[in-house]
């Protein structure tokens, strides 16, 4: 398949080619690394550039189709390209932090006739980790736009996407791999604590605890939620693993369900940090009981086995 174009990134002075917009041609998605988004109705998508009427567009994609967010409206094509990302490479996302500023290696691949310059952003909404775009400079700040239901939705809470050398992931980045981990999405998993060693829980009336064993309350199907995960009850798939108001409890899978798996060679343990509010883990006691996650880091107290 002939490349459209390439992008790089620059690191000590040093162009490092990135990734390649591989046209869209009817083939299956060729890079499962820019398999960023989901959506809670439909499923996975692809971060794609739409070559509209008005310039390319960041926008979101599957096979044969993608739909960006323009004037208001959603708009589907199949004149598009996938970001293809080269060996050696990886991408990851970089929270907007209320700077004004992009961080290092974030895509810039929208280009409007007047110049504007949008970014590839995955925008954190009620629908789910969506592709969009970003701009920086507007009257009240960067904002982003992501495409769903026939409209165009603004949103301020978003993140970018960013191309960086494979292991070498920029300061609060997060390099989806879901091969390289037990918590693929769509597995069944149970999650036994290391602090007490019994399985992590979802009482029937919401209570979490670490006490559990291997029945319906301690099993759980993993989803995905673009880069990052959800823990639903395998088989009460409505209730999900939650930290919320500085507690570890249960909801409905939105914002507050969405966690960040971070990996432990040395014992093959994992921790699950809160992808809305960072720095806060799933954590158990010694004793069984749950631990407040504001007060959680990656000990022995936020680590679990997965079987």
């Amino acid at each position: 398949v002939s490349t459209q174009s390439t992008g790089y990134y620059i690191t000590n002075n040093l162009r490092m080619y990135s990734y390649q917009l591989v046209p869209n041609m009817g083939q299956i998605p060729p890079c499962n690394a820019s398999q960023l988004g989901n959506q809670h109705d439909s499923g996975a998508y692809w971060c794609v550039l739409a070559n509209t009427p008005h310039g390319p567009i960041p926008a979101k994609g599957r096979q044969n189709k993608a739909w960006y967010p323009y004037g208001g409206k959603e708009h589907a094509t199949t004149n598009f390209s996938y970001i293809h990302v080269m060996p050696g490479h990886a991408l990851s996302l970089q929270r907007y932090n209320g700077t004004p500023h992009p961080p290092a290696g974030a895509l810039d691949l929208g280009r409007m006739p007047d110049g504007t310059l949008y970014y590839v952003v995955i925008c954190h909404s009620h629908h789910g980790n969506v592709p969009g775009k970003a701009k920086l400079h507007t009257p009240i700040g960067p904002k982003a736009w992501y495409s769903h239901g026939g409209k165009e939705h603004e949103n301020r809470d978003f993140s970018f996407v960013v191309a960086h050398p494979a292991g070498g992931f920029p300061h609060g980045g997060f390099a989806p791999n879901p091969a390289s981990h037990p918590l693929t999405p769509g597995r069944v998993v149970r999650l036994t604590s290391k602090a007490h060693g019994k399985n992590l829980r979802i009482h029937q009336n919401g209570v979490i605890d670490g006490r559990g064993g291997t029945g319906q309350w301690a099993t759980f199907t993993v989803h995905a939620r673009g880069p990052y995960i959800a823990l639903s009850l395998a088989e009460h798939p409505n209730k999900f693993l939650a930290i919320r108001n500085n507690q570890l409890t249960h909801g409905s899978g939105g914002k507050f369900c969405t966690l960040i798996v971070k990996h432990h060679p040395g014992d093959g343990t994992i921790s699950l940090e809160s992808a809305e509010h960072r720095s806060q883990h799933v954590g158990i006691l010694p004793n069984g009981d749950p631990k407040g996650p504001h007060q959680t880091g990656t000990g022995d107290h936020g680590k679990f086995y997965v079987n």
